[in-house]
């Protein structure tokens, strides 16, 4: 009696995995967009806070709704000078991160999916500037929470438009920070 009970539970379990398993999703993808760091440019002459951002990413769907995410974003580079008594003064930063997220989606109509993702970013800014004729470099790493928001359009089972806006908080040096926005398209692959 007990040996027919252990298939059933054998077929009951392979049954419970089999479903599961069709539920989940492995993908890659690639985002090209705009980058928009938040940094306060009051005391520049010159300040450029945008530039183009791109990703690389890939995860795995549990099931219809609940997945993870990671992803390697460079957030471009921003520019600033100013003109001072003693010449020109110039600086800019480069931004890029490894983000790992959970990821909850939810179809809104058929092909259009609807996603959100809440997780952690780890950050590296390189600082270079020139001050009197003194070249100044370095490097910032820290660890912050960052969001994000998109959809994706299934053009067919493998293939989704994506589209994304994403947020986290970068340091540039160790008493100064920004949030860097970042909004992008690209492409996804399901396998």
């Amino acid at each position: 009696m007990s040996n027919k009970k252990t298939r059933y539970a054998a077929v009951a379990l392979s049954a419970l995995l089999f479903s599961a398993n069709s539920l989940a999703q492995v993908y890659v993808g690639g985002t090209v967009g705009q980058a928009r760091w938040e940094t306060n440019c009051s005391q520049a002459s010159f300040c450029d806070t945008y530039d183009t951002s791109f990703s690389i990413l890939g995860g795995y769907h549990f099931n219809a709704n609940w997945g993870t995410e990671m992803s390697y974003t460079s957030l471009g580079t921003i520019h600033a000078s100013n003109y001072t008594g003693t010449g020109l003064e110039t600086a800019s930063v480069k931004g890029n991160n490894i983000e790992l997220a959970g990821v909850y989606r939810r179809q809104i109509i058929e092909k259009i999916t609807g996603f959100a993702k809440l997780g952690v970013a780890y950050n590296q800014a390189k600082i270079s500037g020139t001050v009197n004729g003194f070249i100044a470099n370095g490097t910032m790493n820290s660890t912050k929470p960052m969001l994000g928001f998109g959809i994706t359009y299934a053009i067919n089972q493998q293939i989704a438009l994506r589209a994304e806006m994403s947020s986290r908080k970068v340091e540039m040096t160790s008493n100064t920070s920004t949030n860097v926005n970042n909004f992008s398209l690209g492409l996804q692959a399901g396998f």
